[in-house]
């Protein structure tokens, strides 16, 4: 994020490259990575608050999840929605062809960070699921929040 954000003079960065870049560490799994979204422009909180569940997600799935195994995907999508009142940013990152999940007994830290810190910080809500296919992170937030 912080890349992005230099060489965006701190102002904002645009998605998607931050999320290329937030998982750009990541590049023996790059082919199993799949981005699809509009260009959004993200501002420079919400840009690291990103940064850092996009950096724990894609950790679990290494450890855990779609890319522990050799077959396993993972698709980030987004959207913008705009049906009343307030523009909202809708995100999931949804894995794919990984061993079966089991829903974990206790909420860790990584989990409180991804759903209750995200939640808070752009003003919307992050959930988890837990379906035998593969883990799913959604975000529901207002555009103007992560805009900022």
């Amino acid at each position: 994020a912080t890349e992005q954000l230099l060489s965006h003079n701190w102002q904002a960065a645009p998605l998607p490259a931050l999320a290329e870049n937030a998982l750009g560490h990541f590049t023996l799994y790059a082919e199993r990575l799949r981005l699809h979204g509009p260009t959004v422009t993200i501002g420079p909180r919400a840009a690291m608050t990103l940064t850092l569940a996009f950096h724990e997600l894609a950790t679990n799935a290494i450890k855990y999840g779609s890319l522990s195994n050799e077959a396993g995907t993972i698709e980030l999508t987004w959207k913008v929605l705009d049906s009343g009142t307030e523009a909202e940013l809708w995100m999931q990152w949804a894995e794919r062809g990984g061993p079966p999940v089991v829903r974990p007994e206790r909420r860790g830290f990584g989990s409180r960070l991804i759903c209750t810190a995200v939640s808070r910080s752009l003003r919307g809500r992050a959930e988890m699921e837990f379906p035998a296919s593969g883990v799913v992170w959604t975000l529901l937030a207002p555009l103007a929040a992560v805009e900022l």
